[in-house]
């Protein structure tokens, strides 16, 4: 970046009276890689719910998500709701077929929803169809046993299972929730916000084809077999579609799964097609503690094989702001340090500036008397 796209950009940064140190920052950069080396899924499992009595032709996403699962040799089950009470037969499901599953080892679920969504008594439900007795399902029996696993009993059981929900309803937004990073995963994605409607399955294409044509193009074109839910993610929540779709880490960071070969790799976001999350950090160091940390994160390049970091910019105040840009995965453990906020998101040359709105008063880069100082450190 030239050092005058540095001043433009710099002088829109929202300047935080929070801060953080080096050191800190140093621990959770290699904490993050330390966490992230390749793993391998013991075990892949897909399954699709979906309503007897649906009336939204949810039968027909759940065989595309079937199709989907086989294409990247991942086993697949549709969980038919059919239960006078839905709930006690979701409930009967996740302690028997999903605790063999879960108990494994190190395992992931694709656990897709098709059908009708609504809010209701404060709470995201799923229900059978538009009839006045419709059976329902709460969205928080899912979040709190099995996604969250907030009693002892359930983590014991489900707690080494990363997850990514695809949820194709109405008002799904409502279960997209942020929470700290653990030692699980779980995203979740979307058909809209969680005031919007879905698509209709009669006629269109619903996000279930979406996330599948998104997954399939995404495989095809990087040639790796990485499939990056947080790229799909981004992509799918700014697409063209009238109805825009929400993704969220619910716990931990986004998940990457390499395919093929007959293994499933799960290693930190970062593929072909990552579009990197540009953050600014209130450090609080001077410039030499600044030529420090850039050095540090020199000799942990070669660490960074499932996701990188770059120092975008650099900007002294009464300490010192970065701008870094970094993957999804990274920027998700970043993003819990003091004075870090997340900005936007950079795609090739093409920088989206999101949340840089509030002028900052310091006068710019160039104004400053250490200013070529700070530009020989940028260009190290």
């Amino acid at each position: 970046m030239l050092l005058s796209q540095i001043w433009r950009v710099t002088n829109l940064l929202t300047i935080s009276t929070r801060s953080t140190s080096v050191g800190d920052l140093q621990a959770l950069i290699q904490r993050a890689v330390n966490s992230h080396n390749t793993k391998y899924y013991s075990d892949v499992l897909a399954v699709s719910i979906y309503f007897s009595d649906d009336d939204t032709m949810a039968k027909g996403d759940a065989d595309t998500f079937a199709n989907f699962a086989a294409r990247i040799g991942v086993k697949h089950e549709h969980l038919l709701l059919s239960d006078r009470h839905p709930e006690f037969q979701l409930l009967g499901y996740l302690y028997t077929s999903l605790v063999k599953f879960a108990i494994a080892g190190k395992c992931l679920l694709f656990l897709h929803y098709a059908g009708h969504g609504t809010p209701e008594e404060g709470q995201y439900h799923w229900y059978a169809n538009s009839g006045k007795n419709s059976r329902k399902v709460r969205w928080s029996i899912i979040r709190d046993r099995l996604l969250l696993s907030e009693v002892a009993s359930d983590n014991e059981i489900f707690g080494n299972l990363d997850v990514v929900c695809i949820i194709d309803s109405c008002h799904s937004g409502l279960a997209t929730r942020g929470n700290p990073m653990t030692t699980r995963s779980i995203n979740i994605m979307a058909a809209c916000n969680g005031a919007g409607m879905a698509r209709s399955r009669q006629g269109g294409i619903t996000f279930t084809q979406r996330f599948v044509t998104s997954c399939l193009f995404q495989l095809k074109s990087c040639g790796t077999g990485m499939l990056d839910i947080a790229a799909i993610g981004i992509a799918l929540s700014g697409d063209s579609a009238a109805t825009k779709a929400v993704w969220e880490v619910l716990l931990g960071t986004p998940i990457t799964l390499q395919v093929g070969g007959g293994q499933f790799a799960a290693v930190g976001s970062g593929g072909p097609d990552t579009v990197p999350v540009i953050l600014s950090v209130h450090v609080d160091t001077n410039v030499e503690g600044v030529a420090i940390f850039i050095n540090w994160l020199k000799t942990l390049k070669k660490d960074f094989k499932a996701f990188d970091i770059e120092v975008e910019f650099g900007y002294p105040s009464s300490s010192y702001i970065l701008g870094l840009v970094c993957s999804p995965v990274l920027g998700h453990y970043l993003e819990l340090l003091p004075g870090a906020l997340t900005l936007g998101h950079k795609a090739g040359k093409i920088q989206v500036f999101e949340k840089a709105t509030i002028r900052s008063k310091c006068p710019p880069l160039g104004d400053r008397t250490n200013s070529k100082r700070s530009a020989n450190i940028l260009e190290q």
